[in-house]
């Protein structure tokens, strides 16, 4: 996550340092909340806006039912 380039932003609303990696919940502007990963040592901190780009072969989205659908399967 960088804040100079990206596909979308959102506010960081809670932020999980795991060691050598970050998880940022976050909330989109229509909303959505989403989970991204950062590097171990973001400085990424809650409230802060940042700009995300995605990998869609890494993706995990799910329905309101919660079926997930994987961005590198074509069967879902």
């Amino acid at each position: 996550m960088t804040e100079s380039e990206g596909t979308t932003s959102g506010k960081a609303t809670v932020v999980e340092h795991l060691g050598d990696r970050t998880l940022v919940y976050m909330q989109l502007a229509d909303g959505t909340p989403i989970i991204a990963q950062d590097g171990g040592r973001s400085q990424v901190s809650p409230g802060d806006v940042v700009n995300v780009s995605f990998d869609t072969s890494e993706l995990h989205l799910f329905d309101t039912d919660g079926k997930s659908y994987h961005g590198d399967r074509q069967d879902a």
